[in-house]
């Protein structure tokens, strides 16, 4: 009998945390009938701002979304990319607000030398994906934390929705920063929270009128606390570089001074692993750091470069 009522009391949180859950994306804030396209530059720049990429639940609440389907994948070899991973990637069920509206248009991209295939963007469209990583080693001249977590989202053929704008974007995110590329590439970067523990950015890449699609990034990988340990381990490296070159002439990598010098920086510096044990939580911006990879040692160019 005591085993039954405990079974009950389970079914019956179970379902208390289901209608909790269902209540939240009930109550996530609709679309309006007009003006559609600063709502959605809003609702993405609170997720960037709060920082919640990383948690699934709270973006799919804010954003009323719900899981059609789930793929789990390992993908990464660890000896060729330096670390394994297991990504999951969420499709949804679409809420009736992120679909085609009067207040969107059709676009089309592509078409060109770099991108010779044409696609028409005439449907809204939009996944999670959420990586973690694990066992990272040092490979391709990049240092990466034993471990860490990553998620995006990523909403395609925003211009059906509604057609975003240059002025929109300069309104809602006036802190974001205007690139151009070939071919008539152009995008707007946004840098939401960021702090010890991750980095939030954003991306809207525009088509020939309006945005075509918003993608929004958190990664632990660019915490200001790893980053910092970097930084000072990686100028580590600089100095003992600095006092092992002196009197030699410049070398390259597959010269035997190349080992030498590799097993002097791990004399000198220990590893990037103590540095981030040693790394406090104090939310400073991190330092530049030189960077990992050159063609020559011994010829020292101020920040690492070429």
């Amino acid at each position: 009998m005591g085993r039954c009522v405990r079974m009950l009391l389970l079914a019956c949180m179970a379902y208390l945390a289901g209608c909790s859950h269902l209540s939240a994306i009930s109550e996530a804030p609709r679309p309006p009938d007009q003006g559609r396209a600063v709502w959605l530059l809003q609702r993405v720049k609170m997720i960037a701002d709060q920082g919640i990429v990383l948690d699934r639940d709270a973006v799919f609440d804010a954003l009323s979304l719900r899981v059609q389907k789930k793929i789990q994948n390992s993908t990464l070899d660890q000896e060729y990319y330096g670390c394994s991973e297991v990504n999951d990637f969420y499709i949804f069920d679409f809420p009736d607000w992120y679909r085609r509206t009067e207040e969107g248009i059709v676009e089309t991209v592509g078409g060109g030398y770099m991108n010779p295939i044409v696609t028409i963007l005439d449907s809204p469209y939009a996944n999670y994906k959420h990586h973690e990583y694990s066992g990272c080693i040092f490979r391709n001249y990049e240092y990466k934390p034993e471990r860490y977590k990553e998620s995006q989202i990523y909403f395609s053929g925003v211009n059906a929705f509604s057609c975003i704008k240059a002025n929109d974007i300069r309104s809602v995110l006036p802190s974001s920063e205007f690139n151009a590329g070939s071919e008539g590439y152009r995008d707007w970067s946004y840098v939401g929270k960021w702090d010890d523990y991750s980095k939030t950015t954003m991306t809207l890449v525009y088509g020939s009128q309006c945005i075509t699609s918003i993608t929004i990034t958190q990664t632990e990988l660019e915490g200001k606390r790893f980053k910092r340990a970097l930084s000072r381990f990686l100028n580590c490296g600089e100095q003992v570089e600095k006092r092992f070159c002196e009197g030699r002439e410049p070398f390259s990598r597959a010269d035997p001074q190349f080992q030498e010098l590799q097993a002097a920086t791990a004399a000198g510096c220990k590893s990037l692993e103590r540095y981030q044990k040693a790394e406090p939580w104090s939310g400073e911006m991190p330092l530049p750091a030189p960077h990992p990879w050159k063609g020559e040692y011994c010829r020292l160019v101020p920040n690492g470069g070429e």
